[in-house]
């Protein structure tokens, strides 16, 4: 299994050198995501630390959403609703 605080560190090393990602844009947004993931499917089952990850991810989506204009919220909120019920109820 994979180090929680070294997947949390490379995230956020990514999301402030990145440029895609700190301009916020579709590939950026995707490659967060990506990594999100592979950070999930690596330790997102740590028993004390995966919170952390998912706690990220659910605040990167948030902040997303939060950013968008009106008319995109109504699909990203889908999305989001689907992350947080896959978080909290699987």
């Amino acid at each position: 299994m994979q180090s929680v605080p070294l997947w949390l560190d490379y995230l956020e090393f990514k999301k402030s050198h990145d440029q895609d990602v700190v301009e916020c844009n579709t590939e950026g947004v995707y490659k967060m995501r990506d990594l999100y993931e592979r950070a999930l499917a690596s330790a997102g089952l740590h028993f004390t630390e995966a919170s952390k990850i998912w706690g990220l991810y659910r605040q990167f989506e948030i902040d997303l959403l939060n950013s968008m204009p009106d008319a995109m919220n109504e699909v990203s909120c889908e999305f989001l609703c689907l992350i947080l019920h896959l978080c909290f109820f699987n």
